[in-house]
Order: C-alpha cells, then structure tokens, then sequence
C-alpha cells in the first residue's frame, strides 16, 4: 500500500478543510492552546466557507 501524500497545512484551503469544518473544531482548539499555551474558554469560527476559487 503506498503512503498517503502529505499536504502542506500552510494552504490556506488545506488548513480550512482540517480545522475549521464542523467536527473538527476541537483540534483547532487544541492547536491553539498548545501553541499559545493559554485555555481557551470560548472559540466562535465565522465566516468558515471555503471560496470557490480555491476549491477548483
């Protein structure tokens, strides 16, 4: 079987697609908390849709 191709997150389209569809939330969260070493109490992700351009 071969290896999964791995994407780069730093793709704007790429990282919408991982953190900021309904689900997956959570992992946006606790990116953000590692990173910025803070509790995050309240995480409201607006204007989430993906522009067409980037999906073609």
């Amino acid at each position: 079987m071969a290896k999964p191709e791995k994407l780069p997150l730093l793709n704007d389209y790429i990282f919408k697609r991982t953190f900021i569809q309904e689900g997956t939330i959570g992992i946006l969260k606790d990116l953000l908390e590692a990173i910025l070493e803070v509790k995050i109490t309240n995480l409201e992700v607006r204007n989430s849709e993906i522009p067409k351009e980037l999906i073609e």
